[in-house]
C-alpha cells in the first residue's frame, strides 16, 4: 500500500514539474510573443499605409484606374507579408518546420476556400487583362452597370436605378462580359414600321435627314436605313446612325433619336399604323 502511495505521489510530482516547467517556458516567451503582436499590429498598419502611398503616387503618374488598383493591392499583400514573416521570426520557433506545416494546412485550408482563391486569381488576371476599368459601362451575364470599384474578390456595379451589385471575379472569368463605353462612337437603332401604301424612298429620306440633327451625330460610318421585314400590316425600317455617345450619353441620345424619327415621318406626312385585324362574321343559315 505505501508503495501505490509512493507511486502515485512520484506522479503527481512529475506532473507538476511538466505544468511549472511550460509556465516558466511561457514567462520566457511573453516578451517575445508580446513583441510579435505589437509588430503585426504596426505591420497591418504600414501595409494600410503602403496601400494608399502606392495609389496616390500611381494616380499621379497612370491615368489607368486599373493599375492603380493592382499596384496598391500587390503592394499591400507585399508589405503584409513581410510583416507576418517578421512577426514569427521574433517567435522562438522553428520556422522551417513551421512553413512545413503551413504548406501540408495550406493544401487542405486552399482545397476548403477554393472559391475564395479562384476569385482572388480571376481578380489579378481582370486587373491585368483590363476587359473594362473605373466609370465603364459594362454587361456581365444578366446584370449590368458602371464599374465603381475593382478588387482582387469582387467587382462592383452601380445600376441606373442606383443599386450596388457585387460580382464575383471568377463568375466573369467564365461569362461574357460586353464593355459598352470602351469605343468612342456607339450605333444607335430605330425600328420603325410604315404603311405599306407609303413611299419608302420618302422614308428613308426622311429618317437620313432626321440622323443629321441627332446629338453627337458622325458623318462616319455613314448613317443608313434598312428594310428588315414585311409585316403584317406595315413594312419594317431600321434606321441605324453613328454617334459620338460620351458628351451626351447614350440613352439620351438613343431617347432623342427616337422623337427624331417620328417628328420627321410626320412632317413627311407617314403615319405609323397601328396593328389591324380583319374580322369576318359569318350568320348561320339556321337563324
Amino acid at each position: 500500500m505505501n508503495e501505490d502511495t509512493a507511486t502515485i505521489e512520484g506522479r503527481i510530482v512529475s506532473i507538476s514539474d511538466g505544468f511549472q516547467d511550460l509556465y516558466y517556458e511561457f514567462v520566457r516567451w511573453v516578451p517575445s510573443i508580446i513583441i510579435a503582436i505589437v509588430v503585426l499590429v504596426i505591420s497591418l498598419f504600414v501595409a494600410k499605409m503602403i496601400r494608399n502611398m502606392a495609389r496616390r503616387a500611381m494616380a499621379k503618374t497612370s491615368t489607368e484606374g486599373h493599375i492603380d488598383i493592382l499596384v496598391a493591392q500587390l503592394a499591400h499583400i507585399g508589405a503584409l507579408a513581410l510583416g507576418i514573416i517578421m512577426s514569427l521570426s521574433l517567435l522562438p520557433i522553428n520556422l522551417s518546420a513551421l512553413f512545413t506545416g503551413l504548406g501540408l494546412a495550406g493544401f487542405a485550408i486552399g482545397f476548403a476556400m477554393k472559391d475564395i482563391l479562384g476569385n482572388f486569381l480571376a481578380g489579378i488576371i481582370l486587373l491585368i487583362q483590363r476587359p473594362f476599368t473605373i466609370d465603364d459601362y459594362v454587361k456581365i451575364g444578366d446584370v449590368e452597370g458602371t464599374v465603381t470599384n475593382i478588387r482582387v474578390r469582387d467587382t462592383q456595379l452601380t445600376t441606373n436605378d442606383g443599386r450596388l451589385i457585387f460580382v464575383p471575379n471568377n463568375t466573369m472569368s467564365t461569362s461574357n462580359i460586353i464593355n459598352l463605353t470602351a469605343l468612342p462612337l456607339r450605333r444607335v437603332d430605330v425600328d420603325v414600321d410604315i404603311p405599306y401604301s407609303s413611299d419608302i424612298n420618302r422614308a428613308v429620306k426622311a429618317c437620313l435627314e432626321a440622323a443629321t440633327r441627332l446629338p453627337g451625330f458622325v458623318e462616319r460610318p455613314i448613317p443608313d436605313v434598312i428594310v428588315t421585314e414585311f409585316g403584317d400590316s406595315a413594312v419594317m425600317l431600321r434606321v441605324q446612325i453613328w454617334v459620338d455617345w460620351k458628351e451626351h450619353g447614350y440613352i439620351q441620345v438613343q431617347s432623342e433619336a427616337l422623337k427624331l424619327v417620328k417628328a420627321a415621318l410626320d412632317d413627311a406626312g407617314i403615319d405609323i399604323p397601328f396593328p389591324v385585324r380583319t374580322v369576318y362574321l359569318h350568320q348561320s343559315k339556321d337563324s
